[in-house]
């Protein structure tokens, strides 16, 4: 099964380079070039929206990646792939691991920014704000100052309301 393009809808075993050629595609022309309109959110999806908001970000990230991303079609799997980025960087910042919470933040950002600035009912643009907010502040030469970062707000998802 393949999209517009030739792309494939569903990853094989080079989904690394599937990841980063549909992105390319993203980044070219939007999402709206493959799909008429987003799907509406599954119940597991607003299940690990619930784990986010709750700051339960390693459950949200497995979740996400166990009952969402694993079976969804390109190029809905890379907005689920971002949140789930997202996830796993907070997870990370809360564990004091800047490498490896600067590494998903980018990530995050790159998965999140083709479907700026709405998408699924959630504020992708708000969500790029924060990956963007928390990869300056881990970021810079010198070593972050934790307890000031822990106390910081977390980012919420906003769904639309029933």
């Amino acid at each position: 099964m393949t999209a517009r393009g030739d792309l494939p809808l569903l990853p094989n075993r080079n989904r690394r380079q599937q990841d980063a050629l549909w992105l390319e595609r993203l980044r070219a022309g939007g999402w709206r070039q493959h799909l008429p309109e987003p799907p509406a959110p599954p119940e597991a999806f607003l299940r690990a929206v619930r784990e986010f908001n709750a700051g339960e970000f390693r459950r949200c990230h497995l979740a996400l990646q166990r009952e969402v991303w694993r079976d969804a079609p390109y190029p809905v799997r890379l907005f689920y792939q971002g949140v789930t980025k997202l996830a796993v960087g907070l997870h990370q910042a809360g564990l004091h691991n800047r490498r490896a919470a600067v590494n998903q933040f980018r990530s995050a950002v790159a998965c999140l920014a083709p479907f700026t600035p709405e998408f699924m009912g959630v504020d992708t643009a708000a969500l790029v704000r924060e990956a963007r907010a928390w990869l300056e502040r881990l970021g810079g030469p010198d070593e972050p100052r934790w307890e000031e970062l822990d106390r910081l707000p977390r980012p919420q998802i906003v769904l639309p309301g029933p």
